[in-house]
């Protein structure tokens, strides 16, 4: 009597345990194939110029395309989308470990043996990825990719199949330690698994440094490494940069309270002072601030027409540069914290707050001169021969322009 019972209680367990297999496997293939196309959407968008917009690009907010373009498409110079590969085929596969141990040549299978505790730990750690970026979507790209939501979709649904709710919350992530340790205790186990970590080291290193999957990378480095710039790295000084009697001339237009200019202005002075031998460059003061700039109606960089006036101030203390480098760096938030930061450059205060009462007219013929030139209310621009470029390049950008202007480089010694 008491086997009919056990016979009877079994029978359900493992048709629940068929059904919950079952949808963890339908729930892996959806993702998966979601995985899939997020994949080619990324390489399409980063390798394929011109390409065409996905049907993932369905507006200025929800916009796939746009998100596959961001830093945070990949990770460790892997595209995310592949990341997501991997962990619904590992899934997919767990699945069916059961059987697929008993095939020959798939014997090492054996160490996996409470699969729906490591299908719900792997979840679990997708999940919190998955909420990482969602947020960065909301916080910092302000875009949406509307294939990804539906992953996290996957991954939140699929951690609640596996789950066993008769067992404590952690249990599954207990069980998954313990197992691993278990199978690494087992000399051949270990081996393999530092093989495959070096390998997997070897890889990531690979595709890091040499951007061969993640072009986009290369560009957003290469900003940030001029954006996080300290001081003044290429020791410009007094009020010219690069040759005087360079036949290139860059002129810079740009505005101190611009995100984006003292990333560019620390590749024209990279690019006068290290690279090219024949290019002078002359900044102009371009404040996109409704108090100096008829072209800015409302109010926007508050300060910017402030530290114009005092950057052409320093013009008279041979300290124009040196200003341009505090302004950009250290980003004062008042004129007396800009006074303390000019006496560690040498510059007199007193005389500094003296000669900024007569840049008013000055700086207003800067404006009306950019103007004239047809510099719009966008910085940073810069004029390279009177060739107009506007906004942020990447450096090798910047030097074939200045290289199909005229630029040499210096040669190397």
């Amino acid at each position: 009597m008491d086997n009919i019972n056990e016979i009877e209680e079994a029978v359900p367990q493992k048709k629940w345990q068929f059904g919950k297999t079952f949808w963890l496997a339908l729930w892996a293939l959806i993702g998966l194939g979601l995985s899939i196309k997020l994949t080619i959407i990324y390489f399409m968008m980063n390798f394929v110029p011109d390409a065409a917009p996905s049907f993932c690009a369905i507006n200025e907010t929800i916009d796939c395309d746009a998100v596959a373009k961001t830093s945070y498409a990949q990770m460790f110079g892997i595209p995310t989308a592949c990341f997501g590969l991997f962990l619904y085929s590992f899934v997919f596969g767990m699945c069916f470990v059961d059987k697929l141990k008993t095939v020959k040549g798939l014997g090492f299978l054996e160490v996996f043996k409470n699969k729906y505790a490591y299908i719900f730990t792997i979840y679990c750690m997708s999940f919190a990825v998955s909420m990482y970026l969602m947020m960065v979507q909301f916080v910092d790209i302000h875009k949406f990719c509307l294939l990804c939501f539906i992953t996290y979709l996957v991954d939140f649904v699929s951690l609640f199949i596996a789950k066993d709710y008769s067992k404590p919350w952690y249990y599954e992530i207990k069980t998954s330690v313990i197992d691993f340790i278990e199978a690494i205790k087992i000399k051949k186990y270990l081996i393999a698994l530092i093989v495959v970590c070096l390998c997997g080291a070897g890889f990531v290193t690979y595709a890091k440094l040499s951007y061969v999957f993640t072009p986009q990378m290369k560009n957003y480095d290469e900003f940030m490494h001029f954006k996080n710039m300290k001081g003044n790295p290429f020791k410009v000084h007094g009020n010219v940069l690069g040759n005087p009697d360079g036949d290139v001339i860059v002129y810079e237009y740009s505005d101190f309270e611009c995100p984006m200019c003292p990333v560019m202005n620390r590749m024209l002075q990279q690019a006068a002072s290290k690279d090219f031998e024949n290019i002078l460059v002359i900044h102009h003061n371009f404040p996109l601030d409704n108090h100096c700039n008829p072209l800015v109606t409302r109010p926007f960089h508050r300060n910017a027409c402030t530290f114009a006036r005092f950057a052409l101030a320093a013009k008279r203390q041979d300290k124009y540069w040196e200003v341009i480098n505090l302004l950009f760096t250290k980003n004062p938030r008042s004129n007396q914290e800009l006074y303390k930061l000019a006496v560690k450059v040498d510059i007199d205060p007193n005389q500094l707050a003296n000669d900024y009462l007569h840049t008013e007219e000055e700086l207003k013929e800067e404006i009306m001169s950019a103007i004239n030139k047809r510099v719009e209310a966008v910085t940073p621009t810069i004029l390279i021969n009177n060739k107009k470029y506007t906004g942020v390049m990447p450096y090798e950008d910047l030097k074939k322009a200045l290289i199909e202007n005229g630029a040499k480089l210096k040669s190397k010694k």
